[in-house]
């Protein structure tokens, strides 16, 4: 990261656990280096984790399941539906309850309740559980709106 310093870290999706890829380190070189951060699915996981939250085994996994997503606030959601279909592949998840104080739950399912997306209070650090890049993420291009947010949100300025 030092190296490169790019504008913005995405935490991307994948298997296991963040705990797997040592995804806690690269979160403390980023917040070294002041690089924004923006995670989805595995990576709000690791987000959650880092600041000392905690996962837990969702009873059915919603891999290749598409729910609704209940925004309740956030910067990441602005110009966006108050509520909207999206994709989610995952068998991890935060529940509300064990999201640390830094982060803010600005939405969730409105099918189970999950935790579908945290905003650091004061960092620029912003994350998705479901997958905004799902194909199950692009009526009203909702998917493609919310990255051009976190984009636009993130990145330092040039």
């Amino acid at each position: 990261l030092s190296l490169r310093r790019p504008d913005l870290l995405v935490l991307s999706p994948g298997p296991g656990t963040p705990s797997d890829f040592q995804i806690s380190d690269t979160i403390e070189a980023a917040l070294a280096l002041e690089i924004p951060i923006f995670g989805v699915c595995l990576g709000l996981q690791a987000v959650v984790e880092f600041f000392g939250g905690t996962l837990s085994q969702l009873t059915t996994p919603m891999h290749g399941k598409s729910s609704s997503v209940q925004v309740l606030g956030g910067r990441l959601f602005e110009g966006l539906p108050s509520e909207f279909r999206a994709g989610r592949y995952h068998s991890l998840y935060a529940g509300e309850e064990t999201i640390p104080d830094a982060l803010e739950v600005t939405a969730v399912s409105a099918d189970d309740g999950v935790v579908m997306a945290v905003e650091h209070k004061s960092l620029p650090i912003k994350a998705v559980q479901f997958h905004p890049e799902s194909i199950m993420s692009f009526d009203d291009e909702v998917g493609l709106r919310l990255m051009r947010n976190a984009v636009q949100l993130l990145t330092r300025p040039t």
